[in-house]
C-alpha cells in the first residue's frame, strides 16, 4: 500500500499545474502571433534546459597548475561557444523553410565541431578530449532533436487558419497519451503481487526480452504496461478530437474514416514514445532526473515537450498529404 501511495505522490502538483497551464496554452493558441510566441518561448527554455544536461564526466585531471589554468579557461571559454553557437542555429532552424533544413543543419554540425580548433578554446590536457568529444555531440544531437522538433511545432501553429485546430490536435493527442502511458503503467504495476514479482526476478531474463530491456536500459521506470497505454490512448483521443473540438471550419476532420484518425494517433503515440526514450537517454547520461523543475509534477520544459518534437514531424508531414 506504501508503494502505491508513493507512486502517486505527485498527483496533486500534476493537476495543478495542467489545472493553470491548459487553460492558458488554449487561450494562447487561439492567435498566430501569441502561439509563435508560447513556442519560441517554450523553446528558448528548453535550449537552457539543454545545457544543464551535458555528460557528466569526471573533471580532467590536471598535473600543474598552469595546465590546470589554461584547461580550465580554455573548457570554460569553449563551453559557451558552444552553447552560443547552437542556440542562434537553433533559432535560425525553427524560422527556415523546410527546405533549407539539411544545409542548415550540416552548417551548424559542422561548425560546433571546428570551434575546439581555436586558438582560445584548445587546450593541451588530454583527458579533457572525451568531455569535448561528448559535449559537441550532446549538441549536434540537440540540433537534431530540439531544432527539428521546434521548426515543425511552430510550422504546424502557424501554418494556415487551421493552424490552432491543428496544433491543438497534436497537443491533445501526444499529451492524452503520455497520460494514459503514466496512468496505465502505475496501475498495472501497483497491481501486480509481491509474488509475481518474485517470479519475474528469477526469470527476467526470459520474461523481460529485448523491447522491455532496451527500455528499462535507458529509462528504469519504463515498463510494458506503460507502453500500451499510450498506443492504445493514442487513437482514442485523435478519434475524439475532431468530434468535441472540431469548429465548423474543420468539420472535413469528422468525416474523416475513424481507421484514418485512428492510424495517425497510433503513428503519433509511437512518435512520441520515442521522443521520450530520446531525451530519457540524454538525461540518463548527464545523471539527472528531470531536465528542470519548471513545472511541478512533470520536471522541466523538455520533459513536457520530448514527445512532441518527434510526433510533430509526424503530424506536419500527415497533415501535408
Amino acid at each position: 500500500m506504501a508503494q502505491t501511495s508513493s507512486s502517486w505522490r505527485d498527483l496533486p502538483r500534476r493537476i495543478l499545474t495542467v489545472a493553470i497551464g491548459v487553460p492558458s496554452i488554449i487561450l494562447l493558441l487561439q492567435n498566430t502571433v501569441t502561439s509563435w510566441l508560447f513556442f519560441q518561448g517554450a523553446h528558448l527554455i528548453c535550449l537552457l534546459e539543454w545545457r544543464a544536461l551535458v555528460p557528466l564526466l569526471p573533471s580532467p585531471s590536471l598535473s600543474s597548475a598552469d595546465k590546470k589554468r589554461d584547461g580550465e579557461d580554455a573548457l570554460s571559454l569553449l563551453s559557451q561557444y558552444l552553447m552560443s553557437v547552437f542556440s542562434i542555429a537553433s533559432f535560425l532552424i525553427t524560422i527556415l523553410p523546410p527546405a533549407l533544413l539539411p544545409p542548415a543543419l550540416m552548417a551548424s554540425g559542422i561548425l560546433l565541431r571546428l570551434l575546439p580548433h581555436l586558438p582560445m578554446c584548445q587546450t593541451k590536457v588530454k583527458s579533457s578530449a572525451e568531455y569535448i568529444y561528448l559535449t559537441i555531440q550532446h549538441y549536434q544531437f540537440g540540433l537534431l532533436y530540439l531544432s527539428i522538433g521546434f521548426h515543425f511545432i511552430l510550422r504546424i501553429a502557424v501554418s494556415d487558419n487551421r493552424g490552432a485546430y491543428h496544433i491543438g490536435n497534436l497537443l491533445f493527442v501526444v499529451w492524452m497519451s503520455d497520460t494514459g502511458a503514466l496512468i496505465f503503467g502505475r496501475v498495472m504495476k501497483s497491481t501486480t503481487t509481491r509474488q509475481q514479482q518474485q517470479n519475474q526476478a528469477e526469470s527476467k531474463h526470459n520474461q523481460k526480452g529485448i523491447i522491455l530491456e532496451c527500455l528499462q536500459s535507458i529509462s528504469p521506470g519504463k515498463t510494458m504496461y506503460g507502453l500500451f497505454g499510450a498506443i492504445i490512448t493514442g487513437p482514442i483521443s485523435a478519434i475524439l478530437y475532431p468530434m468535441a473540438f472540431a469548429s465548423s471550419n474543420e468539420l472535413s476532420e469528422v468525416n474523416n474514416p475513424l481507421a484514418q484518425r485512428a492510424m495517425l494517433g497510433f503513428l503519433l503515440a509511437i512518435a512520441g514514445i520515442i521522443g521520450d526514450l530520446a531525451e530519457s537517454s540524454v538525461k540518463r547520461l548527464s545523471t539527472k532526473k528531470d531536465s528542470g523543475k519548471l513545472l511541478p509534477g512533470h520536471g522541466g520544459v523538455v520533459d513536457r515537450f520530448d514527445s512532441l518534437l518527434s510526433s510533430a514531424v509526424v503530424y506536419y508531414y500527415w497533415m501535408s498529404v
